[in-house]
């Protein structure tokens, strides 16, 4: 999450400093600035600039690049991540689970799975110990990804890093985590097409 919002602070860092530009190139139209330094202007001359800005150029320029800004902020944050529900099984009905995926600076593929309302494994018919988390690229065997812990709220989060683009993700209810393939009933499942 603290990529993204890097990401997102470098992009309108940016685009402030191409609105900034733009205000710098309403007061040169002025007539004002042309071949000096804003620090050499009179100390009278940015109220004239201001005021001339705001009757002149500055309005139009200034919606025009307040606009540019959101539209970058909007389309950086639903680029950044995208979201995939997961499909609960009937044998956990209340289930809800989401999967958020977004590329990390090595173009991998950043996994971020909250479940909430899973009930524990040792409550299910047949009980189990443990839910293991699987990743299974298109015409692959799955692989495991690691144990998901359900906490006293029912919650869970599991991260991972895959160089998979397109997979399916799922968990199942298992006797043990180390084990090699799913054998257990499935609870949850997804499938990630960026």
């Amino acid at each position: 999450m603290l990529a993204e919002i890097g990401a997102i602070s470098d992009i309108l860092s940016a685009f402030a400093a191409i609105q900034a530009a733009l205000d710098l190139r309403t007061c040169s139209m002025s007539g004002y600035g042309v071949g000096t330094h804003e620090a050499a202007w009179p100390k009278a001359q940015p109220r004239v600039l201001r005021a001339y800005a705001k009757m002149n150029y500055g309005v139009p320029m200034r919606k025009a690049s307040n606009v540019l800004l959101t539209i970058v902020f909007f389309s950086a944050i639903a680029l950044a991540a995208k979201k995939f529900p997961m499909t609960a099984a009937t044998i956990v009905p209340g289930a809800r689970g989401v999967v958020e995926i977004d590329k990390d600076k090595n173009g991998n593929t950043r996994v971020n799975m909250e479940v909430q309302f899973l009930a524990n494994p040792e409550s299910l018919t047949p009980p189990a110990t443990v839910y293991v988390v699987w990743l299974q690229e298109k015409d692959g065997s799955a692989d495991n990804q690691g144990q998901l812990k359900v906490d006293k709220k029912l919650k869970a989060n599991f991260k991972t890093i895959t160089p998979a683009k397109s997979f399916d993700l799922f968990v199942t209810a298992e006797r043990d985590s180390t084990i090699k393939a799913p054998s257990g009933a499935e609870v949850l499942r997804t499938a990630i097409q960026p």
